[in-house]
């Protein structure tokens, strides 16, 4: 459910990327999906440290998403990142990098970046 916690109002921005899910969080390399409050955006996709790079694809939250549940999926699929809301696509973008190497088996359920606190 898209909530108040996750509210792109003023103050809620001090952390603004909020993972669902990621994997690496080492510094190094991550692959995400997150809700960004900063631009109120689902967004998937991946970046790494080397190049200080993000590859990804994203939609913006629709306003009747606030207060609902919605059901957010992406993928790479070997062309193209995409990403899914309540079954439909909404977003796609060709491009590599697409899945990277992520050391380490660092992951992350319901974090901001970083990896500090929960949402």
């Amino acid at each position: 459910c898209v909530r108040n916690e996750s509210d792109p109002r003023p103050g809620q921005r001090s952390r603004p990327l909020r993972n669902i899910i990621a994997h690496g969080h080492d510094r190094i390399s991550e692959v995400f999906l997150r809700v960004n409050l900063y631009t109120s955006q689902y967004e998937v996709g991946c970046w790494r440290a080397s190049t200080d790079k993000t590859t990804q694809t994203a939609f913006k939250i629709p306003p009747a998403d606030f207060g609902n549940w919605v059901h957010i999926a992406g993928v790479y699929d070997g062309a193209s990142w995409k990403l899914f809301r309540n079954g439909q696509l909404v977003a796609e973008t060709v491009g590599k990098p697409g899945c990277i190497p992520v050391r380490g088996n660092e992951w992350a359920i319901g974090a901001v970046g970083g990896g500090g606190a929960g949402i």
